[in-house]
């Protein structure tokens, strides 16, 4: 959590009057030594678009997902990030966030920026008071709905795994390994279950009714079971994925991190 607080210190917007003629000059003198064919912005930095991604352009309300490598212009590293980071868009550089919104997911920038458009008369605990400096960004990610996002991941996951013919529930997808027979779960059904439960990357965080049966009032569960469970009867068997908002949320649960989708496999053996 400490590591996240300082690499988000570092991209804070800040204000600076100090765009001098030299500082200009030390920018246009470094822009014309690099490979790159840097663009002069309106606003005063400049850029290189090594790739602009798909057409999805971030929103100044979004949250973004990134990796980059930032640089003094003596071309020595200050920070790498190389896992990716998520942060609202609005509290990076003001250079960063209109750098940023010149490409789209999956887009790759590199941006040098006066130290007006950077950290500013201010600095920070690890960049020089008006200091001009280069960032290399690869722009993963953006989303404004996290539920949006988070269907995006389930496709993403149901293809790879090659389960293209799932079901959506609510905002959750499901797949149907057996819909049961008879006794129809409604929202009011006390069910006993066995269950697995895991998140995309495969990690079990809830193994403890696997093979045991346990009970369950379907409507005090998780909003996902709601939505899912109810296209199922006894000895209904299949698997769920459930977006964050209908799982455990901001809080996460366990091992679960915050803002996490969920997969379930699961069967059920009861309805009351």
């Amino acid at each position: 959590m400490l590591g996240l607080c300082v690499i988000s210190l570092g991209f804070l917007s800040c204000s600076s009057d100090s765009n001098s003629i030299n500082e200009e000059e030390i920018l246009v003198s470094y822009v014309s030594q690099q490979s790159l064919d840097y663009t002069l912005h309106s606003t005063g930095f400049y850029y290189a678009i090594i790739d602009s991604g798909d057409f999805n352009i971030p929103a100044t309300v979004s949250k973004v997902v990134l990796e980059y490598e930032l640089f003094d212009l003596d071309d020595i590293i200050i920070e790498q990030v190389t896992e990716p980071l998520t942060i609202d868009l609005d509290l990076l550089f003001d250079g960063l966030i209109t750098g940023l919104r010149l490409i789209g997911r999956a887009g790759q920038i590199s941006l040098v920026l006066p130290s007006s458009l950077a950290s500013g008369s201010q600095g920070d605990l690890r960049i020089e008071p008006d200091m001009p400096l280069r960032i290399e960004v690869k722009l993963i990610e953006h989303y404004t709905d996290i539920t949006d996002y988070h269907q995006r991941l389930i496709v993403e996951y149901l293809n790879t795994n090659g389960l293209p013919d799932s079901l959506t529930a609510g905002d959750s997808y499901y797949v149907q390994a057996n819909p049961g027979l008879f006794n129809t779960v409604t929202d009011t059904s006390i069910l006993s279950i066995n269950y697995t439960g895991y998140l995309l990357d495969g990690t079990i965080f809830d193994d403890r009714y696997s093979t045991t049966d346990t009970t369950v009032l379907l409507r005090e569960a998780l909003k996902g079971w709601q939505d899912v469970l109810v296209n199922f009867s006894l000895n209904g068997s299949g698997s769920m994925f459930i977006p964050s908002e209908s799982a455990y949320g901001s809080e996460g649960y366990q091992s679960v991190p915050s803002d996490t989708p969920v997969a379930f496999d699961f069967q059920i053996t009861g309805v009351q």
